[in-house]
């Protein structure tokens, strides 16, 4: 079985392109890297002849409600057309637990994602999951200013991207696969994310290379969160 991962350099990209050969399933990469554009639609076609499924775990970092539509309205489309073309018989998306009712642009996206996803004719399952523990570093990349970096304090009920990776590669190859799952801790798995989580972070990687990202951002929490200052 060989199965396209969209966004397979990403946080979870990477993880899913790990999981696949366990499961005996051949990899095609789909990322600009690889010579695959989704928003231009550059290579995608030729990236999908043989393939039997894809995984789109594909994002774009912002907060901004129309380059949140766009890109998914535009990359998505581009995916599904190349999916029809092809013979690609199903179809496995990333989405985001609790974005039905939250007013956050890039959450507005997603929704149209998963739409086109649903309506798309392929056999669709969309996989809901929680923030994944490396959030907090994702946090501190995008919300710092020098020394200073605004965290958020929030309740979260983060998993593993490789665990999340994981049961999307199982569902994959699997012989009747959900049409709609969410992975999530159970209720008392929770804990708190605040300032505190974010410096345990910060020590346990005390060489990390801070990446700047001055004009986009990553996606908002689905509840209401304050925000803390604090050095790093």
């Amino acid at each position: 079985m060989t199965i396209a991962v969209a966004g397979a350099t990403g946080a979870v990209g990477q993880h899913v392109v790990q999981a696949l050969p366990i499961r005996h399933a051949s990899v095609v990469p789909i990322a600009r890297s690889h010579g695959v554009d989704l928003f231009t639609v550059s290579g995608v076609e030729a990236a999908l002849r043989g393939v039997s499924a894809v995984i789109d775990v594909s994002n774009v970092v912002t907060t901004k409600r129309n380059e949140s539509v766009e890109f998914f309205t535009r990359a998505t489309g581009n995916l599904l057309r190349a999916c029809r073309l092809n013979g690609v018989e199903r179809y496995i998306l990333l989405s985001i637990v609790g974005i039905d009712d939250v007013p956050i642009g890039y959450y507005a996206g997603k929704r149209i994602q998963e739409r086109l996803v649903t309506e798309s004719g392929l056999t669709a399952t969309v996989v809901r999951s929680t923030q994944f523990h490396e959030f907090a570093g994702q946090m501190l990349d995008r919300f710092s200013i020098g020394r200073v970096a605004v965290v958020l304090k929030l309740l979260s009920r983060p998993v593993a991207a490789s665990a999340v990776a994981d049961r999307l590669a199982r569902i994959a190859v699997a012989p009747q696969p959900p049409a709609r799952i969410e992975i999530a801790l159970l209720p008392n798995g929770h804990f708190e994310m605040d300032q505190q989580t974010f410096k345990g972070w910060l020590e346990s990687q005390p060489r990390r290379r801070r990446r700047r990202h001055p004009s986009r951002r990553t996606n908002r929490p689905s509840r209401p969160a304050s925000t803390t200052a604090m050095t790093t």
